[in-house]
């Protein structure tokens, strides 16, 4: 269990790397440009990527206790 969520952490902050990149604000403050199209939706995707992969036990596990009627 330790070891499936390490292994979760590690490739959600590999995942995350564009997330901070791209935006125009970081890239203001960096003092880079990079900009393309589509970038606003890879990052929409990435984000919705990393939240169902890295929450995925605790969303499951959200699920499960709402199905069995039960109060956290």
């Amino acid at each position: 269990m330790v070891a499936d969520f390490l292994r979760r952490f590690w490739v959600c902050l590999a995942l995350s790397v564009p997330i901070v990149a791209l935006p125009m604000m970081f890239q203001a403050l960096a003092g880079y440009h990079l900009s393309f199209s589509y970038s606003t939706p890879l990052l929409l995707g990435l984000a919705s990527v990393i939240y169902v992969y890295g929450g995925w036990p605790f969303l499951s596990g959200t699920v499960g206790n709402c199905a069995a009627g039960s109060r956290a």
